[in-house]
């Protein structure tokens, strides 16, 4: 598991970026649309729907999606 609850409907997904814990994480905020603040760089993506699908959660659940520095 590497999802964290950080608040109310707030989660953090460490995206496990090259194999580096906590290097980068993503954001969720579920409510009836999901928002996703970062991404990680394309190679973390499993790991983003990996932590999506932990969260009881897919891709076509994410609304809206906020890139703060890495794209």
């Amino acid at each position: 598991m590497h999802t964290k609850e950080i608040g109310k409907n707030l989660f953090l997904i460490d995206l496990k970026t090259g194999g580096f814990k906590n290097l980068i994480d993503s954001y969720v905020l579920k409510g009836a649309q999901a928002i996703i603040v970062e991404t990680g760089p394309s190679s973390s993506i499993p790991n983003l729907l990996s932590g999506l699908k932990e969260l009881d959660g897919k891709a076509e659940d994410v609304a809206y999606v906020a890139l703060s520095h890495v794209i």
